[in-house]
């Protein structure tokens, strides 16, 4: 969106104040539509997920923006709007954590935004506008998960050790050895085998780092899907909760997909038709990998482009608001 545009649409929406009845009736769609997706109240599934493959990276990997695993269902607004106050206990059971009270209305202040979070924002922001301008990379096959185990993992060990594989280890290693890794996403990368025995980063075609993040992501990528996740939460609370949901639901379909394509035997972890393995050791597990991967880079297209209307809104919000 063009600066002009922002800058007419924050104008018009400066003003807009949600009367209680409207927004508690979104809070109460978002809280059902996020135990939907979890199979239960975020509480509640984050005491008892540590060894669900499925769900247990909703309150890890995401763990440092989310806080508190119960501001998931809770009401988010953009900075441009303001909620209709009402009793102080009941707003609290519904709204990410404590809004700013003033003149019978409740607003979350863009800026109360701390320094080192600001550039948080605007490093989420880079890689959004990054990888929606890649073109897509559709022969990874899901094999960083198998990277992290190859040679029996290393150091620092899998993610997943617990889980038995469904392969005999020698097999999974071949499976790494006779394929070019193609992983591009920085946070798989780093959890390859490291260890003294084998180790699988030289084998990945790109070098990954931090810094070169933005340089690599690409949206035909699983988890560059589930991240959506994670820069929707950072932006939080200056978004609209059904952004928040969108996000949630691509990340939750991704990391199925992620983990039925692993050499994992997730019998047992989950339930039975959701554990079908992706046999991508296969041809035709390739196949319908690269099927499923172009199904959610479809779906997480416009979830991706939302989030950068709402980083670009809300930085421009907060500079109008402090004169520069």
């Amino acid at each position: 969106m063009r600066l002009g545009a922002l800058l007419m649409v924050s104008a018009a929406k400066s003003l807009v104040v949600l009367p209680r009845a409207e927004w508690a009736a979104r809070a109460a769609a978002h809280r059902t539509r996020v135990a939907d997706l979890l199979g239960g109240r975020p509480g509640d599934v984050a005491k008892t997920c540590a060894a669900d493959p499925f769900l247990n990276f909703v309150f890890t990997y995401y763990k440092g923006d989310l806080g508190k695993p119960a501001r998931l269902e809770r009401l988010t607004a953009p900075a441009h709007v303001a909620l209709e106050a009402g009793g102080d206990a009941e707003d609290g059971k519904l709204l990410w954590r404590r809004p700013d009270a003033a003149g019978g209305v409740r607003r979350f202040d863009p800026l109360g935004v701390s320094a080192p979070r600001l550039a948080a924002l605007a490093r989420g922001r880079e890689v959004l506008s990054a990888t929606s301008t890649k073109p897509p990379v559709w022969s990874c096959y899901g094999l960083h998960e198998w990277a992290m185990v190859y040679g029996g993992g290393g150091e620092p060990p899998p993610r997943h050790q617990a889980l038995p594989l469904r392969l005999p280890q020698h097999r999974v290693d071949a499976v790494v050895d006779s394929n070019e890794l193609r992983c591009t996403h920085f946070d798989a990368f780093r959890f390859y085998a490291d260890g003294a025995k084998l180790c699988a980063k030289p084998r990945n075609r790109w070098q990954l780092s931090r810094d070169s993040q933005a340089a690599h992501e690409q949206p035909a990528c699983l988890h560059a899907g589930m991240d959506l996740l994670r820069y929707a939460l950072r932006l939080a609370p200056f978004l609209e909760p059904e952004l928040l949901g969108d996000a949630l639901a691509v990340a939750v379909d991704a990391r199925k997909l992620d983990m039925r394509a692993s050499p994992y035997d997730l019998r047992g972890a989950v339930a039975t038709g959701d554990a079908a393995p992706v046999r991508v050791e296969t041809a035709a597990g390739r196949r319908a990998y690269v099927a499923e991967q172009a199904r959610l880079a479809e779906a997480a297209a416009p979830v991706r482009a939302a989030l950068l209307d709402a980083y670009d809104a809300f930085f421009l919000e907060r500079a109008l608001r402090s004169g520069g």
